[in-house]
């Protein structure tokens, strides 16, 4: 498959949505006002695509792939528990140098389980332990897609159909049944969304003739629905029992809207732009390193006001498109910023 600017450009709104959700989840139980708390809430709700869009990218292209088997899940996955684990092992040697105690397992336990104390600063690697999970399905799956389409079409309703109910019992029960899940192991969502690019990928062209013919009504579509979807997860934040839009990931409007945006631009051909190729090449070295420029922005900014949170956004967004850019120009270095 030739190269994709249109999934290039979705890479770095999702890149830049992920520093959104963890930026601004930081202000919903501090000191500030409650226009604060408002403000913060509404442009944290407003980011909630970017997981769904990184699944969404990565069936895209994997689940439309020749000649796909396990060794390509094999090799795939030694790489992504290598850069993990290096990660985790340097900021042990950082603990035992400071603290007097060796760290790494308790960090590799707090990929996986949330609640694990002083492990915050990674527990956004359970991205990585899912796309190994469903990695580890992509060889049968393409080969679903290539061979019984119809099949492969009923998998997803079944799992779409899945992550609906649960997301409606979610709210009928007043707290998230996602919640009983290890985020890494809600497969029923991380499936739904890996498998849903698999099919966009594989009609792209028939979606392409529709995009040209109606773009910017498919556009508007598609946007109308996802704000649709921001102001009635803002309004009933309360009924599910907690504030986290990872609980949110199961609603229908969020699924119809990042589908619909995905498609859009995945499959219309003009959205060559050097910066946004260029940087797309840095995203998944900021995924891994922004918690770390976080926390220490976060700090220059004690007092939680809105000017507050949105110069710890920019800053840190721009801290680490430098430190990851140096990383990939240096031997060796370069290697913990790419998967």
């Amino acid at each position: 498959m030739k190269r994709n600017y249109g999934i290039d450009l979705i890479k770095v709104i999702a890149c830049i949505q992920v520093i959104m959700l963890h930026n601004f989840m930081k202000y919903f139980d501090g000191g500030g006002t409650h226009g604060v708390k408002l403000f913060s809430q509404l442009v944290y709700l407003s980011a909630t695509s970017a997981i769904p869009l990184f699944f969404l990218a990565n069936g895209f292209f994997v689940l439309n792939k020749s000649n796909l088997n396990l060794l390509y899940w094999l090799n795939k996955t030694k790489k992504i528990i290598l850069v993990m684990f290096i990660w985790l092992f340097l900021y042990s040697l950082k603990d035992l140098i400071k603290d007097h105690s060796f760290t790494f397992f308790r960090y590799v336990k707090g990929t996986i389980v949330e609640g694990i104390p002083l492990t915050s600063t990674f527990i956004h690697f359970w991205f990585f332990w899912s796309l190994i999970i469903v990695l580890f399905f992509a060889p049968l799956l393409a080969k679903i897609l290539k061979n019984k389409v119809s099949l492969y079409i009923l998998l997803v309703l079944l799992l779409l159909i899945s992550c609906i109910i649960i997301n409606v019992f979610s709210y009928l029960n007043g707290k998230p049944v996602d919640s009983w899940i290890y985020q890494p192991f809600r497969l029923y969502n991380w499936l739904m969304y890996y498998m849903l690019g698999g099919l966009i990928g594989k009609f792209r062209y028939r979606i392409e003739k529709i995009i040209n013919k109606y773009g910017k009504m498919f556009f508007l579509s598609s946007f109308t629905i996802y704000i649709l979807f921001v102001v009635v997860c803002f309004i009933l934040k309360g009924c599910m029992g907690s504030p986290y839009t990872e609980y949110n990931y199961t609603n229908i409007l969020l699924i119809i809207s990042v589908s619909m945006m995905f498609s859009f631009f995945a499959c219309k051909k003009d959205f060559y732009n050097h910066k946004i190729y260029k940087t797309q090449s840095l995203t998944m070295g900021i995924y891994i390193i922004h918690p770390f420029v976080l926390k220490k922005v976060y700090s220059l900014f004690p007092y939680p006001t809105i000017l507050g949170s949105l110069a710890v956004f920019s800053i840190s967004l721009f801290v680490c498109l430098i430190i990851v850019f140096i990383m990939k120009h240096i031997k060796y270095i370069s290697k913990l910023v790419e998967l």
